[in-house]
């Protein structure tokens, strides 16, 4: 099975082909595979199911930058003063992020929005912070990312079972070409930024104020 991809105005459009017979995609996740290796039996239950191929996606607008702020160590730490310290230094990883495969493969979307967009980043994470007033202090390190949509389409059709004497098993019976499946958001890592804040007396403050 050999896969075929193109890419024209903008637009990636990826394919798989086995001797003639047409791939299809599963509805539970963003691979495309081309059902030949299973029993009759269980092929047979399958047809009639939505299946989908040809898939193009177009990168669109870039919509801004997107903060994260995990809710758990090393990337949010709280501590009480005075006269202590809130530290941390190591590797920690960060991935890309989508908001949706609309049920195209990461490596067609990758091609669209110019990155990889399961790409996991290591980066060095470091913060110490002395606690000087008599307060609850809290360290959060917040991811920050930038975003850009991307549009996908596919051919839809339902799941066929060839003839016994054709040679072709279960296949996608395409019945709508160039199908609009929706936008999603793919963000790509960019940087790290500390905020330090403490509360005290009720109320809730920066750091360096």
């Amino acid at each position: 099975m050999r896969k075929s991809a193109g890419v024209a105005g903008g637009i990636v459009a990826a394919a798989l082909v086995a001797g003639g017979v047409a791939a299809v995609a599963p509805d539970d996740g963003p691979a495309v595979e081309r059902v030949a290796a299973t029993s009759s039996e269980s092929a047979g239950k399958r047809a009639g199911q939505r299946c989908a191929m040809n898939t193009k996606v177009k990168k669109g607008k870039f919509v801004g930058t997107k903060y994260v702020k995990p809710n758990r160590h090393p990337w949010r730490v709280t501590g009480e003063g005075p006269n202590s310290y809130l530290e941390y230094s190591g590797e920690e990883k960060v991935s890309n992020k989508i908001t949706s495969s609309l049920n195209a493969s990461y490596e067609s979307i990758s091609a669209s929005v110019g990155f990889e967009v399961s790409a996991e980043k290591s980066t060095r994470l470091s913060y110490r912070v002395k606690l000087t007033k008599k307060a609850f202090y809290t360290i959060q390190v917040v991811q920050g990312f930038k975003g850009w949509k991307f549009y996908v389409w596919q051919d839809v059709g339902e799941l066929r079972m060839g003839t016994p004497h054709s040679g072709i098993g279960l296949y996608c019976d395409v019945s709508k070409r160039n199908v609009y499946q929706g936008e999603a958001v793919a963000y790509q890592f960019w940087t790290l930024f500390n905020k330090c804040s403490y509360r005290a007396k009720g109320k809730t403050r920066n750091c360096s104020a």
